[in-house]
């Protein structure tokens, strides 16, 4: 019985005609106004309902299609957190000395290189072939005899303590152009099991934090007219490029130095939001690798700065066929053509090719629009970490901390007996404690840890809680009124589509007497 009453309510509206199927929908409609249309009791009244739907319609559709728009502009907002980080892991540390040539090693190795050259070494300031020199060992691969013209760790470092904790082999070795060895500590690819500012000790100690103390052997220095005197510290991420030109803290010996930390983070949305990254190319994993060991790097973090001083040495490359070597060696850049690493030369000094390097970067630098076309893969980091530094000083040492570091770097059995001291030493220890040693302390300023998390400022939730506002407020349209003309819209398809069948029907059987509905009829 219910299968034959749906047959005929479907026959039903078939056999009605348009228009009446689109009345019954004005006059049961829970749209506002278009019931006012079907009973309207004149004319006038009519196109007045019609102009009024009309009117809150175009407006509806405005708001509906700006909300829209909006949400897909994708805007976001900045939302601050302060966090509490009681097991917060140490950040890296990251020390070089300042002058990085060691005059007994780099004078041998300029002696060497002049012979090798076929240069006269009486008749040229040697000086002016230390510069040739790197780029000549570092362009031959010979990263052994780089290392050796500097200063080992060995040579300046007297003792390290983290929280009472002997670290003087948690470093990590690290090559670097300007400053030569560097050395990290709390580094990511070499250690297990990084330092946090829980691990103690059972000794008792004053302020928390990693300790240094240095032994500056200026009179060790290679006399070079472009180089300090003292030590560079970076502070950074434990996986993070240790940028020391840009970032790095510039530490005078004589002075005892205090470090204090506090940690930031910002977190940036990934597409459609932002253009933000955590992918680290091929082209920056080979900065790690010839920065460090290729079995020390680890697990390395995306820079955003490392990237754009890695997109101006494919600048360089491209147009001057060289690179420099500053802020850090780089053997291969990106090729856009085979869209694969390839060996890069670097500059040999005072040539047309560096020249060239020298006067070409600077103007991309300028031309922010032409320079980003070329490396559109230098996005900012989704996530960044920053350590902001407060550094003091005091005078340091005292004539007792002299007495006690005299005795000790004398002594031939303790282990600070391979620091690079000069041979009157035992004379003149009073002076040379004086004017080179160098202490630093670097400690978490608090435990509180200030995260930006960027956020969407409308959700999905709230674009349809928009459209839906607005439907609402001009024409108290739902998802019921919705559906209802969506019926009339089936009915009216419904119709038409029996209305074909019965015309073709008609057709094939032209005696048959027709009442075929076509999809113009009525």
């Amino acid at each position: 019985m219910n299968t034959e009453a749906n047959q005929a309510k479907q026959d039903s509206y078939i056999e009605q005609s348009y228009r009446s199927i689109f009345v019954r929908y004005l006059t049961c409609s829970t749209t506002h106004g278009l019931r006012c249309i079907a009973d309207a009791y004149s004319t006038p009244n009519r196109i007045l309902w019609i102009c009024s739907f009309m009117f809150a319609f175009g407006w509806m559709l405005f708001f509906v299609i700006s909300s829209g728009l909006q949400y897909l502009s994708y805007p976001t907002q900045i939302d601050m957190e302060i966090r509490t980080e009681y097991n917060m892991i140490f950040p890296a540390v990251t020390i070089c000395s300042s002058h990085p040539l060691r005059n007994d090693k780099t004078h041998a190795a300029l002696l060497a290189y002049a012979k090798r050259m076929g240069i006269n070494e009486t008749t040229v300031d040697l000086e002016t072939l230390v510069e040739p020199l790197i780029v000549d060992l570092f362009n031959r691969n010979q990263r052994n005899e780089l290392i050796d013209l500097g200063f080992r760790l060995s040579d300046i470092l007297i003792n390290c303590s983290y929280n009472g904790i002997d670290c003087s082999s948690y470093f990590t070795h690290s090559l670097s152009s300007q400053f030569g060895n560097c050395y990290t500590f709390n580094w990511n690819g070499k250690m297990k099991n990084l330092f946090t500012i829980r691990n103690m000790s059972t000794l008792s100690i004053g302020l928390e934090g990693l300790s240094m103390q240095f032994y500056i052997p200026r009179e060790s220095y290679y006399p070079v007219s472009y180089f300090d005197e003292g030590l560079i510290v970076s502070i950074h991420e434990n996986n993070e490029f240790p940028l020391l030109i840009d970032n790095g803290l510039r530490l005078q010996p004589g002075l005892s130095h205090t470090i204090l930390f506090s940690k930031t983070e910002r977190n940036l949305l990934p597409e459609p939001y932002t253009n933000c990254t955590s992918s680290v190319g091929d082209e920056l994993r080979d900065i790690f690798e010839t920065a460090f060991d290729r079995d020390s790097i680890g697990k390395i973090t995306y820079s955003e700065s490392l990237c754009q001083e890695s997109c101006l040495n494919l600048i360089a490359d491209l147009f001057c066929s060289c690179i420099l070597p500053f802020p850090f060696f780089q053997r291969n850049v990106w090729s856009v053509d085979s869209n694969s690493l390839k060996a890069a030369n670097t500059c040999i000094p005072d040539t047309f090719e560096e020249k060239c390097v020298l006067t070409t970067v600077p103007e991309f630098k300028t031309q922010d629009v032409g320079y980003k076309s070329w490396c559109p893969q230098c996005t900012p980091e989704c996530k960044n970490t920053d350590f902001h530094a407060v550094l003091s000083a005091l005078s340091y040492p005292s004539a007792k901390q002299k007495a006690l570091l005299t005795k000790r770097l004398l002594d031939k059995k303790s282990n600070s007996s391979s620091i690079l001291l000069p041979d009157d030493f035992a004379l003149k220890s009073d002076t040379y404690l004086s004017k080179n040693l160098l202490k630093v302390t670097i400690a978490c300023s608090n435990h509180y840890v200030v995260v930006y998390n960027q956020k969407a400022k409308i959700l999905i939730v709230d674009l349809f809680s928009s459209i839906g506002g607005q439907t609402g407020i001009w024409l108290g349209l739902s998802i019921l009124g919705v559906i209802e003309f969506g019926e009339v819209l089936f009915k009216m398809i419904v119709k038409c589509i029996v209305g074909i069948k019965r015309q073709a029907t008609a057709k094939q059987n032209p005696t048959t007497n027709n009442n075929a509905v076509y999809c113009d009829a009525h």
